[in-house]
């Protein structure tokens, strides 16, 4: 397999002027333009004034995607191109192995549009242009076309963006132009659907060769590759820093120190030494929670959820790192002076960002214990007692303390003993002994989501949400750092049904959800005018039964131990509320009603009206 290897800035500046060169004589500009789009510095004005394929290598360089240590986008524009018959005046250059090069700097998306480019020819060309631009606009060739399209919205790595362009393609009898764009998602229902064809007849002409692992191997890697340049994106300007601090004991950052477009080599790096795969990638997860970046965690939840995937627990941010980078997230300039003026080793860096500076003092020994980081954050008038956001469960469970195990082992023991009788539910009003069992009469609803968190018109509502059903809510609640779902329908629909589908299955064990939580189902119209919903909770509880169970560990008052526990720890607690509209006259609001301190509390919330 080809592998880029250092050279030196003589060689590199040969093999960027011999493969413009190349390319020039070939007429690839404008393919170039379009294929290097998401690594160019330069504007649209700037990219369409572009002469020649060394301004594109130049800008490449100055945005640090091509460097003498690292040139793999020039080997992935060899492998895509398929210009194998280059030859630079560098020997081994480009290596004899090229074709078993694999792309992983140009994503699967921008060799798409570069197919594209190939298949479409020139009256298609001309079709296109009529159906989009009035007056016609006067196109190079299908790549400027291309590009112009991307501008505008028209041509889009959302596939459902580009519904009426599809259409279009469709409708025009461009069937191979289409196909480009829809061979993946058939794909993919090869590996997620089974058909009653055997699999090797559900292969393309082109698959044949391959086993179905293959081909869901070749998927998956290619929805990985997706997933980083889509997280890559989201690190830019001051938060690569973090990025960069977040993986520093992963591997080695002092190549990365600066961004100028470095992100996806961070990445690809981190994936190279084997830290993350396609199927181990729960430090992504982690960095996402850390940084309070909810669009990076929710791209890797659905990446989990849309392939069928499960996190590895084997690497994980360590709880030092977790610490030291909420001692660092909202230092600025005075902080950097404090930082540089007590450490003599940093006098000689001149470091401008705190970031640089810590990682000079790790490499230094100086910050690198638990006491090094209360001495550094004492400096900074920080404090050390921030919660640590991702700790791995075994080492959540090793902060509670053994008051707080006993009150928490007491808590599931108790509503688990309680809920077990949860599946039987009443029927008809003239027969109230009778009964029948939840699994029975459960039906998995079926739910529109909406992330939307602004009040909408119905109509809105219903446009933004897209389908979903029980199981894939329960997975992406079950690995959001928190979650608030709102269940809203007409009354009769089932929700409370679900609601106490969802109890029954946690106290019998049968859906590890929230295995290691406690979890509490209140109906909104129990909450009292004044009080909490930890007041509520509290009052359900068989005081006498707990202060038996604890006299021996603590004199503290039972329900005070409980309600300390449950604001403390409330990332042990998981609340399911009923019965929204039901709310009591001059009662709190359900947001105003929780006062955990650190609680991802599960709030779902049921509205009897429509959606």
């Amino acid at each position: 397999m080809a592998s880029t290897k250092e050279i030196s800035e003589d060689d590199f500046r040969q093999l960027v002027t011999d493969i413009a060169n190349w390319y020039d004589r070939s007429e690839y500009l404008t393919r170039l333009k379009l294929l290097y789009k998401d690594h160019l510095n330069m504007s649209n004005v700037e990219l369409g004034n572009a002469k020649s394929v060394i301004d594109l290598l130049q800008d490449l360089t100055g945005s640090g995607s091509l460097s003498s240590s690292n040139f793999t986008i020039l080997y992935d524009t060899i492998k895509i191109t398929k210009q194998f018959g280059f030859k630079s005046n560098v020997e081994n250059q480009p290596p004899e192995d090229i074709k078993k090069h694999v792309v992983s700097m140009l994503t699967p998306y921008r060799q798409k549009v570069y197919q594209l480019g190939l298949e479409l020819k020139e009256d298609e060309v001309s079709t296109l242009n009529s159906l989009y631009n009035n007056p016609i606009k006067k196109y190079q060739d299908s790549w400027s076309l291309i590009t112009d399209f991307e501008d505008r919205k028209i041509i889009d790595e959302d596939f459902k963006k580009m519904e009426k362009f599809l259409t279009s393609l469709e409708r025009n009898e461009m069937t191979g132009a289409k196909r480009i764009f829809i061979d993946d998602v058939e794909s993919k229902e090869r590996v997620m659907k089974p058909s009653s064809l055997n699999w090797e007849q559900q292969l393309s002409p082109t698959d044949k060769d391959k086993t179905e692992a293959d081909v869901d191997a070749l998927y998956l890697k290619d929805k990985f590759q997706t997933l980083k340049y889509e997280l890559s994106n989201i690190y830019k300007g001051q938060f690569y820093k973090w990025l960069t601090f977040c993986l520093c004991d992963k591997i080695c950052v002092e190549d990365f120190t600066r961004d100028d477009g470095r992100r996806i080599l961070l990445l690809n790096e981190l994936q190279r030494t084997g830290k993350i795969t396609p199927y181990k990638f729960t430090v992504l997860l982690d960095i996402a929670i850390l940084t309070g970046f909810r669009e990076a965690e929710d791209l890797v939840i659905q990446y989990m959820i849309d392939n069928n995937v499960e996190p590895v627990d084997d690497e994980r941010l360590s709880l030092f790192r977790q610490q030291l980078f909420q001692v660092l997230r909202d230092c600025g300039k005075n902080e950097l002076r404090k930082v540089n003026h007590n450490y003599d080793v940093l006098k000689t860096f001149k470091s401008t960002n705190i970031w640089d500076s810590v990682l000079i003092l790790e490499r230094e020994k100086l910050l690198n214990t638990p006491a090094h980081i209360d001495k550094f954050a004492h400096l900074l008038g920080k404090s050390t007692t921030q919660r640590l956001l991702v700790a791995e469960s075994t080492e959540r469970i090793m902060k509670l303390s053994p008051i707080d195990k006993v009150i928490k082992t007491f808590l599931k023991e108790h509503k688990k003993q309680s809920y077990q009788d949860m599946h039987l539910l009443g029927t008809a009003v003239f027969n109230e002994e009778h009964k029948v069992n939840i699994a029975d009469v459960f039906t998995d609803l079926k739910l529109l989501q909406s992330t939307k968190q602004k009040q909408v018109d119905q109509a809105t509502r219903r446009q933004d949400a897209k389908p979903t059903n029980l199981v894939h809510v329960l997975k992406m609640i079950k690995y959001r750092s928190s979650c608030k779902v709102l269940i809203t329908g007409k009354g009769g629909m089932g929700k409370t049904t679900l609601l106490r589908h969802i109890t029954y299955n946690w106290a019998t064990n049968n859906d590890d959800t929230f295995a290691d939580k406690v979890l509490f189902l209140l109906n909104i119209r129990d909450i009292e005018p004044g009080k909490t919903i930890i007041d509520t909770i509290v009052g359900e509880i068989d005081l006498e039964i707990f202060a038996n169970h604890i006299k021996k560990i603590s004199n503290e008052e039972p329900k005070e131990l409980i309600k300390t526990f449950m604001i403390e720890k409330g990332n042990e607690i998981v609340i399911l509320l009923d019965g929204l509209d039901e709310l009591k006259q001059d009662a709190k609001k359900p947001l105003q009603l929780l006062k955990f301190k650190s609680a991802p509390v599960w709030l779902l919330c049921h509205v009897r009206r429509s959606i």
